[in-house]
């Protein structure tokens, strides 16, 4: 059997579940993105960081370039796509260490992206500019749609996923598990909130916000993007819907219930 080849991203790349590009950047027409009945994009899983590194499954060869059917164990998938012009060749075998896991920075690079527009499985907020001139449009966009094309802004694991580097799960399925549990079931908010360090990340199936600072939340969030919150209103608000659990099991109602998370390396003794 043929050896398989790993790829290194050498520029923010799009992974899609899809092979066609050219649906997912035009659409039938040639100018729109596809999208769901929630208005986000059908097809874009998540944005691929310079380093990444994949390892080629399949080849589909374009007129100029190729697009490689991938696997990674940062993402869970057997349906993901590249385009061939973000990558080079790669002897690794795994992923480059980026940036370490240190509280204070991440809190540092989430402020600096307050105001960024929500984009469903995006996670670079300056976007893609490569995208206009590999899947150019057939006509002129308006700013949203051209967002959308660029995949400008972040979604909620899309901000912790920039933030960090890539060194983070990229959806929240993954942190339901990443890092360690706070001690939340039974505790009122207030005694939660006596817990909380920044940071800490407060997540169910679905959807992710994070503790900036002893009084504000942050999060991304449909349509808005990503804003900052009192602290305060946004665990009440949460509480009132949801009960909190020391472990995720696949058991709970993915509707009814919430984990906190800390990161391995701010953990102290509870």
């Amino acid at each position: 059997m043929k050896p398989k080849n790993n790829v290194e991203i050498t520029t923010p790349a799009p992974v899609l579940n899809i092979a066609e590009f050219h649906t997912a950047f035009g659409g039938g027409n040639g100018y729109e993105i596809p999208r769901n009945s929630s208005g986000h994009s059908k097809h874009l899983e998540f944005i691929a960081l310079p380093g990444q590194v994949f390892t080629v499954e399949e080849i589909f060869s374009r007129h100029h370039h190729c697009i490689y059917r991938v696997s990674s164990p940062i993402y869970s998938g057997s349906d993901l796509f590249l385009d061939s012009r973000f990558t080079k060749p790669s002897s690794q075998e795994g992923d480059k260490d980026r940036i370490s896991l240190d509280p204070s920075e991440l809190t540092t690079k989430m402020k600096k992206l307050l105001g960024c527009k929500y984009v469903w499985g995006g996670n670079w907020s300056s976007g893609i500019q490569e995208m206009l001139h590999f899947y150019p449009p057939q006509k002129a966009l308006d700013q949203s749609m051209l967002d959308l094309w660029t995949m400008k802004g972040v979604d909620c694991s899309g901000l912790l996923y920039e933030a960090s580097g890539g060194v983070t799960p990229r959806n929240t399925k993954a942190l339901l598990h990443f890092g360690n549990a706070l001690p939340v079931e039974g505790k009122s908010p207030d005694q939660i909130r006596a817990l909380l360090k920044p940071m800490d990340m407060v997540v169910w199936p679905g959807h992710i916000w994070f503790v900036l600072d002893d009084k504000n939340s942050i999060e991304s969030k449909s349509p808005h993007g990503v804003i900052q919150r009192s602290l305060h209103d946004r665990l009440m608000e949460t509480c009132s819907e949801r009960k909190g659990v020391d472990q995720w099991s696949s058991s709970l109602n993915p509707n009814q219930h919430f984990v906190i998370r800390r990161f391995c390396s701010f953990e102290d003794s509870l």
